[in-house]
């Protein structure tokens, strides 16, 4: 590993954040690059947030036209992982959140914002945003915002995409997982929230709340959601599998009839799993709901 990962990684370390009191005095994951995974170091967030440690190759990258040239040279600077402390960069292998999401606005994708360069001003009197400033391109912006639930990542950075959606603004939905990275960028005239206000929404899947007639009366498919939804929360180890085979089994059952959307209902069953902790193999997960629900379709319920 080159020993310039290392002088940053030291330097980061040792630089007393400018606002003792600040929300963004955490640690959060370096890596060397974008291509390594392994071997992370703690950074304290505030101190990288504020260093203008690759501000030269940085401000090349801003001047290089061709893309592929700009891209090549962005892989060679370290990045983080806002969102927690890690011994590997992947989802089962996060140590401690650190309580932040990132969001990343292009101009591609928000063509309607009047004048995308004054975005990050109207971006800033936002209330839970602790942070925003130049993607490392100088041509979008990027940010944090401190959420309430930790254990609860995804559904906040939904509500989080809802939320700015509200406000004509498209978010890059890429950056949503807890192990996303966010390579180094400068920008001097960063906007920092050192008391930003703790972001507590939550988005929870539409469901449909209306009833219909089926065999065994009427059947409500609220109801039908909370069962699922509660056989996967609260299985206990050695049952984690097994419940979720049968929630999934479950809805899969009243999909089979209509009485329960199919798209929506597996969207629930992901989202639900995705909110414990202690799940070894989110792609194993999945892979067990798909095939559990697929079962339950070859055996209606109601309808």
């Amino acid at each position: 590993m080159p020993d310039s990962f290392f002088r940053i990684i030291r330097l980061f370390r040792n630089t007393t954040p400018a606002t003792m009191n600040s929300i963004l005095d955490t640690e959060v994951s370096c890596f060397a690059n974008y291509d390594t995974p392994a071997n992370p170091k703690p950074v304290n967030l505030l101190s990288w947030l504020k260093s203008d440690k690759y501000r030269i190759p940085v401000e090349r990258i801003r001047s290089i036209m061709d893309k592929a040239e700009r891209d090549s040279i962005k892989a060679t600077l370290p990045a983080i992982t806002p969102s927690g402390l890690f011994t590997y960069r992947s989802v089962n292998h996060l140590v401690r959140h650190s309580g932040f999401i990132q969001f990343d606005i292009d101009e591609k994708g928000n063509e309607s914002v009047g004048n995308f360069s004054e975005l990050k001003g109207q971006i800033s009197r936002i209330k839970n945003v602790a942070y925003c400033g130049l993607s490392v391109s100088g041509t979008g912006f990027w940010g944090l915002i401190p959420i309430a639930s930790p254990d609860k990542h995804n559904q906040h950075h939904k509500a989080i995409q809802e939320a700015f959606a509200g406000l004509g603004i498209a978010i890059d939905p890429a950056p949503k997982s807890v192990a996303s990275l966010r390579g180094y960028s400068y920008d001097q005239a960063a906007y920092f929230n050192h008391n930003a206000t703790v972001f507590e929404k939550l988005h929870t899947p539409p469901i449909q709340s209306y009833t219909r007639a089926s065999a065994s009366g009427l059947m409500n498919t609220q109801k039908v959601y909370e069962i699922a939804g509660k056989l996967i929360t609260e299985a206990q180890d050695g049952q984690k599998w097994l419940e979720l085979s049968k929630a999934s089994y479950l809805l899969g059952g009243y999909a089979a009839t209509g009485v329960i959307d199919p798209v929506e209902a597996l969207a629930y069953l992901k989202s639900m799993i995705e909110q414990r902790r202690d799940v070894r193999s989110m792609e194993l997960a999945f892979k067990t709901i798909e095939k559990s629900f697929a079962e339950g379709r070859k055996n209606p319920i109601g309808g």
